[in-house]
């Protein structure tokens, strides 16, 4: 009888969600009747995304005819917490957290994955330490492909980690000290929608 009611009765589901779900375009769909503010800054956000996986779409087409050009997709993978265990008091007094800064390289119609993994003894995860990973990173892919001479950096719009003027130095050092590289492009996904599918994909592995 419980199945019956629960299953009968109710308007229940079960499912993972398919992906994270944009705060602006939420906010805008549970209200039943917008303003005319809302609805034009919400149109401008959704051009905006379009726009932006439009200028993806380019880079990517780019990389695979223009051998010189790397389009390369980065983002830091949730909090690993290590070891794990079923154990709630061993867990909580024995975790010890590790980042991984995962990358996406593709680049003459060939696609690479790198990992930087370091755990909360070594460094954290603030834009100091995403931009030293970067950088090993990028030695790493020029050292792998040394025709490279321009490269396409994305990312998601996260001030703390990557939209920051640390993160641009640390570009600006690694050209300087690579001046084999011509120019380093630094592009942003939307807010809350997400253009580097790559790199979530090397995470579900």
């Amino acid at each position: 009888m419980y199945r019956h009611i629960f299953n009968h009765e109710f308007n229940i589901q079960f499912q993972k969600p398919k992906s994270d779900q944009c705060d602006a375009c939420e906010a805008v769909r549970l209200q039943k009747a917008p303003g005319a503010d809302e609805t034009a800054k919400h149109e401008k956000h959704v051009q905006s995304k379009n726009d932006t996986r439009n200028e993806r779409d380019r880079d990517w087409a780019v990389s695979a005819i223009d051998t010189p050009t790397a389009v390369i997709c980065f983002d830091l993978q949730n909090v690993v917490s290590l070891p794990r265990a079923n154990i709630s008091s061993f867990f909580y007094r024995r975790k010890l957290n590790v980042y991984n800064l995962t990358v996406h390289v593709a680049i003459n119609s060939e696609k690479t994955g790198f990992c930087a993994v370091w755990n909360e003894g070594v460094a954290g995860r603030g834009a100091n330490h995403i931009a030293s990973a970067l950088v090993a990173v990028l030695r790493r892919i020029l050292n792998d492909h040394p025709m490279t001479r321009r490269m396409i950096i994305w990312s998601d719009s996260c001030v703390p980690q990557n939209r920051n003027s640390i993160i641009s130095f640390a570009l600006l050092w690694f050209m300087q000290n690579n001046p084999c590289v011509e120019s380093i492009h630094q592009k942003y996904c939307e807010p809350g929608h997400s253009t580097i599918q790559e790199v979530d994909n090397l995470h579900s592995d």
